[in-house]
């Protein structure tokens, strides 16, 4: 089932925040993995704990795209960017609540 993809306000902010090679990096993979497989559960796509920021987790090292979902649309929630293991949102260093299952 195709979605139509969207970015929320935090996710826009998000992107204009990343480097030009980052941000073809987001949209590749969004656009690639999230149209027709929002649901379906790689190595690289799965649930998350982190409900706040997304329901879901997409890697792509070292981004992780947090998204929710329903029949219609997948919602880009958050962009951030992960070292080793610390997550940054626009250059500032994030808390995030739990571990991926």
């Amino acid at each position: 089932m195709r979605r139509d993809i969207e970015y929320d306000q935090e996710a826009k902010e998000d992107l204009r925040a990343l480097s030009a090679d980052q941000r073809g990096r987001v949209r590749s993979s969004v656009d690639g993995q999230l149209v027709d497989q929002a649901d379906i559960r790689t190595t690289n796509r799965k649930p998350t704990r982190r409900g706040a920021l997304g329901s879901w987790e997409l890697r792509r090292p070292p981004l992780r795209i947090f998204y929710d979902f329903d029949e219609r649309t997948v919602t880009v929630r958050a962009i951030l960017v992960k070292e080793r293991n610390r997550y940054y949102r626009r250059g500032r260093e994030v808390e995030l609540d739990e571990p991926s299952e």
